[in-house]
């Protein structure tokens, strides 16, 4: 969706935008893998210790052209500073895919970029694949985590993994749904002047 296409149906623009990752992200994500806090909230373990070792790694998992994943980085548009990433790991067998988010940045937390990087990609995901519903996985001690998710669409589905874990949905319905209800709450402009049509 266009700024414009924002502005008219009375939304806040964007403060972030997704771009394709490359490699030379690799230097910048090292030091979110290498921060214990950030990697403790995101439930992965701490990334490769050796810098290069990581951006093998990086680009494997990020880069690297492969259909059963979507990546883009998270960037600040006033700034043009890429201050994490988002994924999504999809399993064409369930028609579904496995949502994953990391603000990197911990200077960028608690200001709606990890919301509005979640709804931008979700309309990527929803816009570029077949998939029916998308998932997210959050410890259950992740406030902020769950803030984000429910915020940018997500319901709560269930706890997982001896209740440690909640898990959060997104169909492709519901998607749909909220975006006629976005289009149908775009005002209308009035009637024409006279002469005009």
């Amino acid at each position: 969706m266009t700024s414009e296409a924002n502005r008219a149906q009375g939304e806040e623009e964007s403060p972030v935008y997704l771009r394709p990752l490359t490699e030379e992200d690799a230097d910048i994500a090292y030091d979110w893998w290498r921060d214990p806090i950030v990697q403790g909230l995101s439930g992965a373990p701490l990334g490769p210790r050796d810098p290069e070792e990581f951006r093998r790694f990086f680009v494997e998992k990020y880069v690297r052209p492969n259909p059963r994943r979507i990546a883009a980085g998270i960037v600040v548009k006033e700034t043009g500073k890429l201050i994490g990433l988002c994924v999504a790991y999809i399993d064409p067998d369930f028609r579904e895919a496995e949502y994953g988010i990391k603000i990197g940045d911990r200077s960028s937390w608690g200001k709606g970029y990890g919301t509005a990087a979640t709804r931008a990609f979700i309309d990527l995901v929803f816009e570029t694949t077949s998939i029916d519903s998308l998932f997210g996985l959050v410890e259950l001690t992740n406030e902020r985590a769950k803030r984000t998710l429910i915020s940018a669409g997500f319901r709560i589905c269930c706890l997982l993994y001896n209740r440690e874990f909640l898990r959060v949905d997104l169909t492709r319905y519901e998607w749909e749904c909220d975006k006629r209800r976005q289009a149908q709450a775009t005002p209308h402009p009035g009637p024409l002047p006279a002469g005009e049509g």
